[in-house]
């Protein structure tokens, strides 16, 4: 059985952190592009400013949980998808 100490935990945690946070921020750019809307007319369908998501977009912030369900409603996606889980795009597994 592999045993990790305390250091080792934190940083493969930190590690799926990061993979997560830049999936997402890759997963926005492309729906968002893919809708063709810039980052300012994505920003007033969801009522955030225009830093707000080019923050997301650049991987600097995350968006918070509420944010990321209103999103994924707006483009027809599962959070899974939209956080880079799965490349199945539609929600309960529908492609």
């Amino acid at each position: 059985m592999l045993k990790w100490n305390h250091g080792s935990k934190i940083a493969l945690l930190r590690e799926v952190f990061e993979l997560t946070r830049n999936r997402l921020a890759q997963r926005l750019v492309k729906l968002r592009q893919e809708k063709g809307l810039t980052q300012g007319m994505l920003a007033k369908h969801l009522d955030v400013s225009h830093a707000s998501v080019v923050s997301w977009e650049c991987g600097r912030t995350d968006p918070s949980l509420f944010m990321v369900e209103c999103i994924a409603f707006f483009y027809g996606c599962s959070l899974d998808y939209l956080c880079g889980i799965t490349d199945v795009r539609g929600v309960g597994g529908a492609a």
